[in-house]
């Protein structure tokens, strides 16, 4: 293995404890605080999809042991997190949901690991996982959003794009900075 194949998988495996244990603790505080308020049918798709992606975590630790890609390590790992937080927020409420900033959360994440090009494509995918998560409530409650909700839907979608932009532009500026040290 080389020795850049090596650095990669030992980021990508420090990436995915710190995500395992993020996860986790998660999960605890849904269960803790809020599953008894949910309704019978969320608790079970809460606790679906938390077994789910802890059982995917080990197909992760398989997937970035066959590759020695960063770029495709970090973005199976980054779309597992968005699907679990559009999980947890379809949960919680929609768009009252107090998991939702975690999309944001994400998104400056990726910025400060991956390329500018995979920073923006998963900013994008965490507006549409937060739009169908939120939207998806709405239709399951059989509620009508109300004007509040519909500008906090956009402000949020509005923070992602602009989060995903200067997480983007920083994730330039470092490449740009890591070429220039490897050129002196």
């Amino acid at each position: 293995m080389k020795r850049t194949d090596r650095q990669n998988y030992l980021r990508m495996q420090r990436l995915l404890y710190y995500r395992m244990a993020i996860a986790g603790f998660l999960l605890l505080i849904a269960a803790y605080v809020h599953f008894h308020q949910f309704p019978s049918v969320q608790r079970h798709i809460l606790l679906v999809v938390a077994i789910a992606y802890m059982l995917f975590i080990p197909l992760q630790w398989i997937f970035i042991r066959r590759i020695s890609s960063l770029d495709t390590g970090l973005a199976v790992q980054f779309v597992g997190d968005l699907l679990l937080v559009a999980v947890l927020v379809f949960a919680s409420g929609g768009v009252g949901s107090p998991f939702a900033f975690l999309f944001g959360l994400i998104v400056v994440a990726v910025g400060t690991q991956a390329p500018p090009l995979l920073t923006i494509a998963i900013a994008v995918l965490a507006s549409v996982a937060y739009l169908c998560s939120v939207y998806t409530y709405a239709w399951y409650s059989g509620s009508i959003l109300e004007v509040s909700a519909t500008l906090l839907i956009l402000l949020q979608t509005s923070a992602l794009f602009l989060v995903g932009g200067v997480m983007a532009a920083l994730a330039r500026h470092h490449e740009r900075l890591q070429r220039q040290s490897r050129q002196a």
